[in-house]
């Protein structure tokens, strides 16, 4: 599979660029990655078609994942990103104020692998991303009360 590298500019003219300037240069190029290669990229395509280093480009990567742009499927000691697709019903989707200032929003997502649930935590400090098949939603959820359930207990017997 050939992989379409975006261009990239020279790393001595990268690397002058103010840390900021860095950051969002980066973000941007490994995203134009994903979305130039349908069938996906795994770090060692990035590493050796751009100036970054392997560490920068995981934790971008990583980034997008726990965001809900990107998923990953890893197969044996290989990891390919992909794109995500575009919510498939706009209208499934949900945003909740939690009472500690974060949000959870959850909604639907299609891409090449199937249809899936996606949720995220956001407060000010922590961020998260749970991407589960929509075909294995409500076992998740009959596991997230078991869960529920136990800490609840526990919290009582604390007391």
């Amino acid at each position: 599979m050939e992989i379409k590298p975006p261009f990239v500019m020279p790393k001595k003219q990268y690397l002058g660029m103010s840390a900021n300037g860095q950051e969002d240069y980066v973000k941007k190029k490994i995203l134009e990655f994903l979305e130039l290669n349908e069938n996906g990229v795994t770090v060692p395509d990035i590493v050796e078609r751009g100036p970054f280093s392997p560490q920068t480009v995981i934790k971008h990567l990583e980034r997008f994942v726990s965001s809900g742009k990107a998923y990953k499927i890893k197969r044996r000691n290989l990891t390919t990103y992909y794109l995500n697709g575009k919510p498939s019903h706009p209208e499934i989707s949900i945003n909740e104020e939690m009472n500690n200032g974060g949000v959870i929003r959850a909604k639907i997502l299609n891409n090449k692998e199937g249809e899936f649930a996606y949720f995220e935590y956001m407060t000010e400090n922590v961020n998260g991303g749970l991407l589960v098949k929509a075909d294995d939603l409500k076992n998740f959820m009959e596991v997230a009360s078991q869960l529920m359930r136990k800490l609840e207990i526990k919290q009582v017997e604390s007391r």
